[in-house]
């Protein structure tokens, strides 16, 4: 996972033959959008900003850093933001490709399950 703010990266990421999962401009898209929508074009300052504002679990957010609080609202949102995430044009600003990962997560949950109740 990559975020695309650092634009002399860029090209060396893309590059690579693997899947990348980049967020335009930067990771807390993804979690700007358990809380609301982002279609417009967004700075890293102002995306943090509105994070920040969008929901009072963000007041206090810190890079990297997530309370309880803030894991249970990503935990309770995350349907609706990988739902946003689908909708936006990958590698633009804004986008996202984490969603990639809970679907291939999800998926394997799934078989696990499949699989157990099967036996």
């Amino acid at each position: 996972m990559y975020d695309m703010d650092v634009a002399a990266i860029n090209e060396k990421v893309l590059a690579c033959k693997a899947e990348m999962l980049l967020s335009n401009p930067c990771f807390e898209i993804w979690l700007l959008l358990h809380a609301k929508e982002q279609k417009t074009a967004i700075t890293t300052e102002n995306l943090i900003k509105e994070l920040k504002k969008c929901a009072s679990v963000w007041k206090n957010y810190t890079k990297s850093d997530f309370t309880e609080t803030q894991q249970t609202f990503l935990k309770g949102n995350t349907e609706i933001a990988v739902k946003r995430a689908k909708g936006l044009k990958k590698f633009q600003n804004p986008s996202t490709g984490i969603y990639k990962l809970i679907d291939l997560l999800k998926g394997q949950i799934k078989g696990r399950i499949s699989k157990r109740t099967s036996e």
